[in-house]
């Protein structure tokens, strides 16, 4: 290799902002609940979030096509299917009852 360096490689990968909200029937925050990806078009770990005291997990994801599964209190459970962009903010509600 004659003493030269190699660089590593970078590649960037857009990521945006996912809001996702999980409610009840009656439309009240599920603070707590368990968040975990159902369904994935893009790589994603297997590991269950928390929501948090307003029942909102906040994530950056990379464009793809996603559908999250949330379980709340009394075994309610819930999923929603979205597209992320990689670029603009998106909302994900997401109802268990």
């Amino acid at each position: 290799m004659g003493g030269a360096r190699r660089g590593l490689a970078e590649c960037t990968v857009n990521r945006a902002p996912v809001r996702i909200a999980v409610v009840d029937a009656h439309g009240r925050s599920v603070p707590e609940a368990t968040v975990s990806v159902v369904a994935s078009s893009a790589p994603f770990p297997e590991i269950a979030m928390l929501t948090d005291e307003f029942g909102v997990l906040e994530l950056l994801l990379p464009e793809g096509r996603f559908t999250f599964g949330a379980h709340g209190s009394a075994d309610r459970k819930g999923q929603a299917s979205f597209e992320c962009d990689g670029e603009h903010a998106t909302e994900c509600p997401i109802t268990v009852g």
